[in-house]
């Protein structure tokens, strides 16, 4: 079965809009389209990449309030002392809205598309609307886990690479591994209280991707970091 030609993920998901509306107007005579169809799909395009950024860009500021917060309560906590906390994200203004379910209305105008005489291979690669024939890799998969320090905590660094998301499992330095995480958004950063001042722990970390909710691929090389409590 072929892979679905709708972009799983939201980021790609957008550029995949975006390339659709971009050339939709030069195929719509072809392909007995109208106006309100290019309309509608630059419209969708626009809207659907200012909320995706937007969403990025606080989830971002989210996670560095975060560890704002943790150091302004733990100042002890083996981290350096911050000057102040992270700045307040500007939000541009917003485009015109498109209605909900953008997804099922993209999938529609592709039917209709395809479903056209004159529809061609060659418009729909072109368009980014034909399918990989490619399986998706689930055997082989595996992640990469890279660690380091960002204020004093482990920030575990780790690709998407088209799955849903890694379980992230991790070990304290007493050889017992436990569920750290399940991420779905690179990177985590380990907020976990850190070893009692003057002393130093390795903890290890270990991950495997998930793809429809299961356990796909070979668990990733172990990763390791020594940590430290300081003031």
């Amino acid at each position: 079965m072929n892979a679905d030609f709708v972009k799983r993920a939201d980021l790609d998901f957008s550029l995949q809009l975006n390339n659709f509306s971009s050339k939709l107007e030069s195929v719509k005579d072809i392909l007995g389209l109208t106006d309100d169809d290019v309309e509608e799909a630059l419209r969708a395009s626009t809207y659907i990449k200012f909320v995706v950024d937007m969403h990025s860009s606080h989830t971002e500021r989210t996670r560095y309030w975060t560890a704002y917060k943790d150091l302004l309560r733990r100042p002890g906590a083996g981290v350096p002392a911050v000057s102040s906390a992270p700045t307040t994200l500007n939000v541009p203004v917003a485009p015109k809205a498109s209605p909900m379910g953008i997804e099922n209305w993209f999938r529609s105008v592709v039917k209709r598309i395809k479903g056209s005489a004159k529809y061609t291979e060659a418009m729909g690669q072109d368009l980014g609307i034909v399918s990989s024939h490619a399986q998706k890799d689930t055997v082989n998969v595996k992640p990469v886990l890279k660690v380091q320090l960002l204020a004093g905590q482990p920030l575990i660094v780790w690709k998407k690479d088209n799955m849903d998301g890694v379980e992230i499992y991790k070990d304290s330095g007493n050889g017992n591994w436990q569920l750290l995480v399940v991420d779905t958004r690179p990177n985590h950063l380990d907020n976990s209280p850190l070893p009692a001042l003057n002393t130093s722990a390795t903890w290890k970390y270990k991950a495997i991707y998930r793809y429809h909710d299961e356990r796909v691929g070979s668990w990733s090389d172990e990763a390791a970091l020594v940590v430290s409590g300081t003031l």
